[in-house]
Order: structure tokens, then sequence, then C-alpha cells
């Protein structure tokens, strides 16, 4: 008798009501996990999607950035060229 207590008459029949309860946590334990994961992948599949638009958005700012950048050299290159004009065209 494994795991029965010596000396009891009536041991194996409590340690075997002890063994159901046991499985029946186990079981009730493995079906909230099971749950709970669930829960966690849906999640989990929320953020990514999350982070993918947010990766869009910087990609987004990040040329804005660049094409407002480019804009303001373009722009102070003008100005400095009219004024180069300006000077160099007032000595004559």
């Amino acid at each position: 008798m494994r795991g029965a207590p010596r000396g009891h008459g009536g041991g194996l029949a409590a340690m075997t009501e002890i063994d159901q309860t046991a499985r029946d946590a186990a079981n009730r334990a493995l079906l909230s996990i099971v749950a709970h994961e669930q829960i966690c992948a849906e999640r989990q599949g929320h953020i990514i999607e999350g982070l993918a638009e947010l990766k869009q958005d910087v990609k987004g700012l990040f040329l804005r950035f660049w094409v407002a950048a480019i804009t303001l050299i373009t722009v102070l290159m003008s100005v400095c060229g009219s004024l180069i004009y300006l000077i160099l065209s007032r000595g004559h």
C-alpha cells in the first residue's frame, strides 16, 4: 500500500479519497491556468498590434522630420543665396 499509514484499518479508502481530492484540485488548477493563458494570449495579440501601429507612426514622424529638415535647409540656402546676390550686386 503506497502511502497508506501503517496500523490503520481504513487507510486505503482514506488515501484514495485524498488522492481523488488532490486530482480534482489539480484539474481545477489546470483549467484555471488554461483560461489564464488564453487571456494572456489575447492580451499579447493586442500588444503586438499596438506595437505595429506605433512602429508605423514613428516611421511617419521620422519621414516628416526629414522633409521639414530638408525644407528648412532649402529655405536657408535660398536666403543665403539671395543675400550674397544682393551684396555682390551692390558693388557694381
